[in-house]
């Protein structure tokens, strides 16, 4: 149920991803042209205001009109990311200032979220130019570690042939390609290599994407159920292994793919610092493949929790603990429209659900049971979601077996 609650973050929480782009912005934060050093290629991020404020306009014809009405306002012109058409009924503008002034840029969009940072159609991918994000994430993305920057042969690598490459791409004299033959030699953990000369956030986040096989092929005492996997998915070991990688900055799911010598696969996925959970549609896309290969019968003892996979990855965040919540009987299925109907209500500042009509008791507890730490920025159908995916969650934790599962 990770992924209900992951998604329910992206509403109730205004963190600053990068997957949220620019509605999660601050102003003063800079963007510069990738691979570039000239500080003229540098533009900083004023503010992104969505038109109209949340919601759509009833026509495309209105929001032309609402368009031209703001654009006549500024100068320069703003410069057009997408085209109108007929689905779109909104718009966000995004300021910048850069060397030679202003810049306006809008992008179409179907319609505007209430809370602000949902509205994820804004892109940094969008400014034209070729922007990348200043700062400890956008400085990683730009030093050249992963293995899509580094290697030139992707498919049935081995320890050698990786290390070849490392050294071929930064010379026998980089500090890179010391630190990978002190890893390659160490016979225990944790290893210490000289930091000088390394990015470590750059090393740690992709760079090891590099090191993780290797140290399954190679036997290093490496912590987890690793040799468990190799047993029951390989019928033995990673020696005799080798290794793909993606050759795409972001590969399906996975950082590199060890195949044995019988063709079997296991995929790893590298986690840097805090990381990343497994995602439910993960599962389900993991579970399919067992289903085509025939290694396993899942309909039977997994098929409930195959079930709940499904509705997770069919269904959006809004959508997902409402099917669930009728699935387990939290609520009904006549209670949605009623629980739709809460986004009338979206700019109400003292909301009371008890005096909304057609709200029964048992809406108003589910809503009432939780507690916001601000109520008056609450939003009411968020809120009600948000109540109902941690209810599902706890139904799904105490009710079935989806952890062993998994």
């Amino acid at each position: 149920m990770r992924d209900i609650l992951d998604k329910l973050d992206e509403i109730a929480q205004e963190s600053l991803d990068e997957s949220r782009g620019l509605s999660a912005r601050k102003p003063g934060e800079q963007y510069q042209v990738v691979g570039s050093n000239n500080e003229s290629d540098i533009i900083t991020f004023q503010g992104l205001d969505f038109f109209p404020k949340s919601g759509a306009y009833d026509s495309m014809e209105k929001m032309l009109a609402a368009y031209e009405k703001v654009a006549a306002q500024l100068n320069p012109a703003p410069e057009m990311v997408n085209q109108p058409n007929a689905r779109t009924r909104a718009f966000g503008i995004a300021q910048f200032d850069t060397a030679v002034g202003k810049r306006y840029l809008v992008k179409f969009a179907q319609d505007i979220k209430p809370v602000r940072t949902a509205n994820t159609f804004w892109q940094t991918k969008d400014i034209p130019g070729n922007f990348s994000q200043l700062g400890a994430r956008g400085a990683k993305e730009k030093v050249g570690y992963k293995p899509s920057d580094i290697l030139t042969e992707f498919k049935n690598q081995t320890p050698a042939t990786i290390f070849a490459q490392i050294e071929a791409k930064f010379g026998p004299a980089h500090p890179l390609t010391a630190a990978t033959k002190i890893f390659y030699q160490a016979k225990s953990f944790p290893v210490i290599i000289p930091g000088e000369g390394i990015d470590f956030t750059a090393f740690r986040d992709y760079f090891c994407e590099l090191l993780q096989p290797v140290a399954l092929i190679q036997g290093k005492p490496v912590s987890g159920n690793a040799d468990q996997a190799a047993e029951v998915f390989l019928g033995g070991d990673y020696s005799k292994c080798v290794v793909s990688f993606n050759k795409g900055v972001s590969g399906a799911l996975f950082d590199s793919l060890m195949i044995s010598p019988k063709g079997k696969q296991i995929k790893l996925s590298s986690k840097g610092a805090k990381g990343a959970m497994a995602s439910s549609v993960n599962l389900l896309k993991a579970a399919q493949e067992i289903k085509q290969a025939g290694t396993f019968d899942l309909s039977g003892e997994y098929q409930d929790v195959i079930d709940i996979l499904q509705i997770i990855a069919q269904e959006d965040h809004n959508t997902g603990p409402l099917a669930l919540a009728v699935k387990f009987g939290i609520i009904s299925a006549s209670d949605i429209p009623k629980i739709e109907s809460l986004n009338e209500y979206s700019s109400q500042k003292r909301f009371d659900i008890s005096k909304i009509p057609g709200m029964n008791n048992r809406l108003v507890k589910i809503y009432n049971d939780r507690v916001a730490d601000d109520p008056s920025s609450v939003v009411p159908y968020n809120h009600m979601i948000a109540s109902l995916a941690y209810k599902v969650c706890d139904y799904v934790n105490l009710n079935t077996n989806f952890s062993e599962a998994a």
